[in-house]
């Protein structure tokens, strides 16, 4: 088919590719109007890949510097839980399950920047911006929990061992006093008071560092969402009404020319 007989077909089938557009721009605009478009509202976290409490303590031995992207990685896994949506959904008093609700959040880590980014979506600006500000806070109140566990897990393991190391104590001195100060049982001691005051002091810096760490979280930006107008979100459906109108109209255009022509004769 030549672009002229192409044309010919387009103009002598004008009225039907006519009608399809009016069509689909009115139902697009009515359908934009009766089931608008969500929302996105979009905040931002810090996320600190090192410890500074815990280095400044030297609660424990240096080690590597953690690679950024398993750390940010993470965090990207963790937000992105069924449990952060449970507490979103309780807080929020949401009907969503914690599936469906997922489905309206996206959080991502772009670029090289420690940064996680919570994209929320819902009917309205405001419910947006709500969303992705309580999913930031519910996640940062979740890393707080985990971490004071992990805190109280740490303390609970080191009790044992501070009790061991003192009946060892104990147990050397009693010895000392009925058989007396040899070399065997003088270094006994000596590594055992040793070993008690490290494990000590690392009760000691355990606790204080349960009392001042943080989660290593911090909100960069609350959530920012912008409403389109009604005139440009009307202009807009119309503007796809008419492109899909076009296509839709002149695909059937050709169709009807090419059903209606007559068999060729024999």
């Amino acid at each position: 088919m030549t672009a002229k007989t192409a044309l010919r077909i387009i103009a002598e089938e004008r009225t039907l590719i006519l009608s399809v557009v009016v069509l689909t721009v009115a139902s697009a605009v009515l359908v934009g109007r009766v089931a608008p478009a969500d929302v996105t509202a979009v905040a931002q976290l810090q996320v600190y890949t090192t410890d500074e409490s815990t280095a400044v303590l030297a609660l424990t031995e240096p080690a590597e510097r953690a690679d950024r992207d398993v750390i940010v990685g993470t965090h990207v896994r963790l937000a992105s839980s069924p449990t952060v949506a449970r507490r979103v959904i309780e807080r929020l008093g949401l009907t969503d399950t914690p599936s469906e609700l997922l489905e309206r959040i996206a959080i991502s880590a772009p670029g090289q920047a420690n940064v996680l980014t919570v994209e929320a979506q819902a009917r309205s600006a405001a419910d947006a911006a709500t969303l992705a500000d309580t999913w930031v806070a519910e996640y940062i109140a979740w890393s707080a929990e985990r971490t004071a566990a992990d805190f109280t897990a740490a303390s609970a393991a080191l009790a044992p061992q501070l009790e061991s190391a003192k009946a060892r104590i104990t147990d050397i001195d009693a010895r000392i006093k009925t058989q007396g100060h040899t070399k065997d049982l003088d270094t006994a001691l000596a590594a055992a008071t040793t070993h008690y005051e490290q494990l000590l002091l690392g009760a000691q810096r355990l606790d204080t560092l349960a009392r001042v760490a943080q989660p290593p979280l911090s909100i960069v930006s609350p959530a920012l969402a912008e409403e389109s107008s009604t005139v440009s979100a009307v202009a807009i459906d119309a503007l796809k009404g008419l492109v899909a109108g076009i296509v839709l109209g002149t695909l059937l255009g050709f169709i009807r020319h090419v059903a209606l022509r007559p068999e060729p004769s024999t």
